[in-house]
């Protein structure tokens, strides 16, 4: 599920941004990974954590995919345990490489959303041991990146390691974003023909649902596919907003979204435009050019030599055919299997410059002044052969495509 933010501030977007300050330039290369979000409960870390893995390969799988296809990739977090996360599975010398090559970035929410019984509604809360003290999980950035790598099973050894993760943090407070969130929820609803059936609305008043007694509040990811009840709705479309408001305060223009929400986006069709998955897209790519799954390269192997192949496709998403493969992946591949197939063979068809008559010439030409200087070291022709080639050829997706299925080579 995603959804695409048109280039600027989308016109149905009315909200008054300047209290979180000045929204991140578009990056039409920029991904907003929501499905990497462990979004918070008041339950115990241990337990969202599992919560987390158990919902299996896939989060991770389109993360991996996102390398490939993103020049940038944010993740949420509201206390760091995405970060864990990240470094649970990848290792910390494989998280230092993400941030060292601009790959990842975080973005944090410090507090969170619930719906108050008692005509609450939609609202922020904190949790405090005192009138003044958090709890860790809402302290400063500092503090809760310090309690979320205690967590770790292994200390992390590189010192640097936090300062890392907080210099490519960016954080935002839940209050100051809740009143926006709640308005384009219940707006969604109201609206919205969809949704209005939905919740067989009888009256326009959302603060004050069933299901919450009056000194209750309910809060955290809903597990189930299905929700219980309207609350559960209202706290997932919830959800969905604050992803799109995050979204577009960091730039980007996709989101992989960490709620089901088919329901918002039918809500908001005639205020947004929704896509296939650019990772449904790829994987069907992916089928067709016989590229091995990456996820599995990186995932399948030993926790120690995790961080080395997550290198292996760092290295790859950095050279300038990689470039050029996300340029045209999202300009092109934009539609159905078959339209993806028949790119693709076009790709295939481009005659790249140093097979043409010109460029044969050309490579003898370098590979015979390279003889004069000493015509018995054939390795000389080689190196000026192998370098006119990369200097000469014109940038091709397809090249990136073949490194990509010698990956497991």
């Amino acid at each position: 599920m995603r959804i695409k933010l048109k280039k600027g501030t989308p016109q149905w977007f009315k909200w008054k941004l300047s209290f979180l300050g000045e929204p991140a330039p578009i990056n039409p290369m920029a991904l907003f990974a929501g499905n990497m979000w462990s979004y918070f409960d008041p339950g115990s870390p241990n337990e969202r954590y599992e919560n987390f893995i158990r919902k299996g390969r896939h989060p991770l799988s389109t993360f991996l995919d996102s390398m490939l296809l993103y020049d940038k990739v944010i993740v949420p977090t509201h206390d760091f345990m995405s970060v864990v996360i990240l470094i649970s599975v990848f290792g910390e010398d494989g998280v230092a490489e993400l941030i060292e090559n601009n790959a990842v970035s975080f973005v944090r929410v410090k507090g969170a959303l619930a719906y108050i019984g008692n005509g609450g509604g939609l609202a922020s809360y904190d949790i405090l041991h005192d009138q003044t003290r958090p709890v860790d999980q809402f302290a400063d950035d500092d503090s809760t990146l310090e309690w979320a790598l205690n967590g770790l099973s292994t200390k992390p050894r590189r010192v640097n390691l936090s300062r890392m993760i907080l210099e490519n943090t960016q954080t935002f407070p839940m209050e100051k974003m809740v009143s926006l969130i709640r308005e384009e929820s219940y707006k969604d609803i109201l609206d919205g023909p969809y949704l209005r059936t939905a919740f067989s609305l009888r009256n326009t008043s959302l603060d004050h649902l069933f299901g919450v007694e009056p000194n209750q509040f309910r809060c955290g990811e809903i597990q189930t596919f299905e929700e219980r009840d309207e609350i559960d709705s209202v706290l997932r479309i919830a959800r969905a907003n604050l992803e799109m408001l995050l979204a577009l305060q960091t730039g980007c223009t996709d989101t992989a979204t960490g709620t089901p929400v088919g329901h918002v986006l039918k809500a908001k069709q005639q205020r947004g435009s929704a896509r296939s998955s650019p990772f449904e897209r790829f994987g069907s790519l992916k089928e067709i050019t016989e590229v091995p799954d990456i996820a599995s390269y990186v995932i399948d192997a030993s926790i120690p030599d995790r961080p080395a192949r997550l290198h292996d496709i760092l290295i790859k998403r950095g050279t300038r055919d990689a470039v050029q493969f996300r340029a045209w992946f999202h300009e092109k591949c934009r539609d159905s299997p078959h339209v993806i197939a028949k790119e693709y063979g076009r790709l295939m068809h481009d005659i790249p410059f140093v097979s043409t008559h010109k460029g044969k010439t050309l490579r003898l030409l370098a590979t015979t002044m390279a003889g004069v200087y000493d015509p018995a070291l054939g390795l000389v022709t080689s190196i000026a052969d192998s370098f006119l080639v990369d200097l000469v050829r014109k940038r091709n997706p397809k090249y990136f495509i073949e490194d990509l299925r010698q990956i497991n080579n």
